[in-house]
């Protein structure tokens, strides 16, 4: 009786860590959408063209691919100069390597 106390226990923490993911993962995509709402509803309100608004929605898409919004500039202003030196070397890594004076 007491082992199905015990699993009736860790079946309720397993079914509550998945929905606090699950939750943590849409909160993150209702934030994205969020902006991207606020960001047309400025760019209708300009009246700007709709290529214009295109263009700035896909560089908006494109700066949040995995629709996480990150501050990069407060997060490499609270990491040790080393480090940030070796963030910003690894995301530039490819354009490192095709100019030989940066080898």
């Amino acid at each position: 009786l007491g082992c199905l106390y015990i699993g009736a226990v860790f079946y309720s923490l397993l079914i509550s860590s998945i929905a606090s993911i699950l939750n943590s993962a849409n909160m993150s995509n209702r934030i994205f959408e969020e902006k991207l709402g606020k960001l047309d509803d400025y760019m209708r309100s300009q009246k700007l063209p709709a290529a214009l608004r295109e263009k700035v929605k896909d560089h908006f898409h494109m700066q949040h691919s995995d629709g996480k919004l990150f501050d990069e500039e407060e997060i490499l202003k609270n990491v040790t100069p080393i480090l940030k030196r070796e963030i910003i070397s690894y995301k530039n890594r490819e354009i490192i390597v095709k100019v030989p004076m940066w080898q």
